[in-house]
């Protein structure tokens, strides 16, 4: 398993799971950044306050779904972020990830979030 693996691997696993289900329901309707109202505090791990950042910005764009190319322009704009994200594999792997994430449970995914910021 190469460190990319590893390092998206950590993104499906407890507090990362509830995040990484969350921001990629994001990333596929960023009408959601609006609907739920979260910010950058309601994430907690490294990974997760990257993400929502870098979606919110291209949210704010006027782009409805995050996909590749939305996400490999506006990292042209921030190399820092880029830079962050790379550690992850970069926009393909974040692209892959949000096919793993079902429509249908974005609200479950959501209220989990909630839930576990709660305690």
């Amino acid at each position: 398993m190469d460190n990319n693996t590893k390092e998206l691997n950590k993104v499906f696993g407890s507090r990362y799971a509830i995040e990484s289900s969350v921001l990629m329901s994001m990333y596929n309707d960023t009408s959601l950044f609006d609907e739920w109202k979260l910010n950058e505090e309601d994430f907690k791990t490294p990974e997760g306050k990257l993400l929502f950042n870098i979606g919110e910005l291209i949210r704010r764009k006027g782009v409805t779904k995050i996909d590749k190319t939305s996400l490999d322009v506006e990292l042209t704009y921030h190399d820092d972020l880029k830079k962050d994200l790379s550690v992850y594999g970069g926009s393909k792997a974040v692209i892959k990830q949000m096919s793993y994430v079902s429509d249908e449970n974005k609200e479950l995914y959501y209220d989990n979030l909630l839930k576990n910021n709660y305690l």
